[in-house]
C-alpha cells in the first residue's frame, strides 16, 4: 500500500472517530459538506470541538464552519493537512484563528498481525462492557490529557463500548485503572484513539501494550491497517511499535 493511499484512509478513519464520538454528546453539531466536517460539542476544549478539511473543501465551506462553531461560543480548532491544506492557511489568519505551534503526526502501520505479545508485569487488560469501567477509562483520559474529569466523561458518553466498529479498553494495577485505549474500525482501517497512562504509572510499557492489544483485535477482525495521530510523548512510542509517519497536520485554535 502506498503512502498516498495510507494518508487518505488515515485521514477518512479519522473523520469517523470524530463523528462518533463528538455525535455521542448531546446536542452536538455534526455535518460533513462541501469537503468540510464539522464536529461541535459545546464542551470546553478545542479536541471536542474540531473542523476538518478534505480535498473538496473550499474557503467558502471553511468559513461557514469556522462560523457554525463561533456560534457555539466554546473552543474550537481546525485541523489542516500540512502540505494539501496549505491555500487555506492565509484565510484562517485572516479569520483570526492561531497557529498550534507544532505538527500532529498521522501515522500508519501496515500490515498488522493478530499476534498478542506478553502484558507487562502486573498489567491487567479488561475489555469495557459496562458503566463502571468506561467511566474508569474516562478518568484515565482526563488525567493524562488534562481535561476536567466531567468534560472527559462526557464526550466518552456512556455507551462507546456498545458501538459498532468500537473497542474499548481499561487497564488496571492491582484494580486501579492506570490505562486507557480505544479504536475505530472503519472496513479494514482501525484507528487507535485515546492511548493515555496515569502519571506515576508511565514508563513500564503499559500504553505499547494496550496499542498492540487494540491492534490484535483489529487484525482479528480483519482489519489489514492500523492508523493514529499521536502526541509528542507518544510517537516514539507508536515508532517503535512499527507505524511511520504518512502525513502531518497543522492545528489552528480559535
Amino acid at each position: 500500500m502506498d503512502d498516498a493511499t495510507l494518508a487518505r484512509l488515515e485521514h477518512e478513519n479519522m473523520h469517523d472517530w470524530l463523528k462518533i464520538a463528538c455525535g455521542q454528546v448531546p446536542g452536538s453539531t455534526i455535518r460533513h459538506e462541501e469537503g468540510v466536517g464539522v464536529y461541535g460539542t459545546g464542551l470546553p476544549a478545542p479536541l471536542f470541538n474540531q473542523i476538518v478539511t478534505d480535498d473538496a473543501a473550499t474557503s467558502d465551506a471553511l468559513v461557514a464552519a469556522v462560523e457554525i462553531l463561533r456560534a457555539r461560543a466554546a473552543p474550537f480548532c481546525v485541523v489542516l493537512r500540512h502540505e494539501q491544506d496549505a491555500r487555506f492557511r492565509p484565510l484562517l489568519t485572516e479569520l483570526g484563528l492561531r497557529f498550534h505551534e507544532g505538527l500532529m503526526p498521522g501515522m500508519a502501520l501496515h500490515p498488522i498481525s493478530a499476534d498478542v505479545p506478553p502484558l507487562p508485569a502486573g498489567l491487567d487488560l479488561r475489555v469495557v462492557q459496562d458503566a463502571k469501567a468506561l467511566r474508569d477509562h474516562a478518568l484515565v483520559a482526563a488525567h493524562s490529557f488534562e481535561v476536567a474529569e466531567p468534560v472527559a466523561e462526557a464526550f466518552i458518553g456512556e455507551e462507546l463500548w456498545a458501538r459498532d466498529g468500537c473497542r474499548v479498553y481499561t487497564g488496571y494495577v492491582d484494580g486501579r485503572a492506570v490505562a486507557s485505549g480505544f479504536s475505530v474500525q472503519t472496513g479494514q482501517t482501525l484507528g487507535i484513539f485515546t492511548i493515555a497512562t496515569e502519571a506515576d504509572a508511565r514508563g513500564r510499557g503499559f500504553g505499547s501494550a494496550m496499542t498492540s492489544r487494540l491492534i490484535a483485535d483489529g487484525a482479528a477482525a480483519g482489519c489489514t491497517l492500523a492508523v493514529l495521530q499521536a502526541s509528542t510523548m507518544g510517537r516514539p512510542i507508536y515508532e517503535r511499535l512499527g507505524f511511520r509517519l504518512v502525513q502531518e497536520y497543522e492545528v489552528y485554535v480559535g
